[in-house]
């Protein structure tokens, strides 16, 4: 992640544009999180990965896998479907996002969890969806400014959700066997 920041020649590359080559170069819904306009949006998504993804991967690795792949993925369909003449995106706050919603919705939805570590997961997940409502209703982001880029508000409201969603317990989903 790193070493994409300072490769000016990556970005372009790499970052998902809102219109023009995604049809021919479709690794850019994935590879857009590995690149950042400039080090205070590096440093700010780079913190958060790293507190919010050593909690999420002791949920499991292939879950955790599995998430980051669809907090990639989905935002940037929403992206390119509510930004289509953009400058494009790039970074990985969305990966933030989804991770920040999952830890909240994992905490809230725990069957065995105490009532404060469900409150906890209440907190979380207002407090997510209060910035992300703070980027719709103004247009800027709320932790690292960057400029000349599409407003990620409903960018970031697609990450919330999809890290709410891979909270929900799979056993949620059987059906359970009927006791006559």
């Amino acid at each position: 992640m790193a070493a994409l920041q300072f490769s000016k020649g990556a970005g372009p590359f790499l970052a998902l544009p809102g219109s023009g080559a995604f049809p021919d170069e479709p690794w850019r819904l994935f590879t857009y999180v590995l690149v950042h306009l400039n080090f205070g949006h590096f440093a700010w998504d780079a913190a958060a990965f790293l507190l919010l993804g050593t909690i999420v991967e002791m949920e499991g690795r292939p879950r955790y896998a599995a998430l980051l792949i669809a907090a990639a993925f989905v935002p940037g369909l929403v992206f390119l479907a509510t930004n289509p003449h953009s400058a494009g995106i790039q970074g990985s706050s969305g990966l933030d996002s989804a991770l920040f919603a999952f830890i909240g919705a994992a905490l809230l939805l725990k069957h065995e969890a105490r009532p404060a570590a469900r409150m906890t997961g209440a907190l979380l997940l207002a407090a997510i969806t209060a910035k992300a409502a703070f980027e719709f209703f103004t247009g800027a982001t709320l932790f690292a400014p960057v400029a000349g880029t599409a407003s990620p508000a409903l960018f970031h409201a697609a990450s919330i959700l999809t890290g709410a969603l891979f909270a929900i317990p799979f056993e949620w989903f059987r059906a359970t066997p009927h006791k006559p």
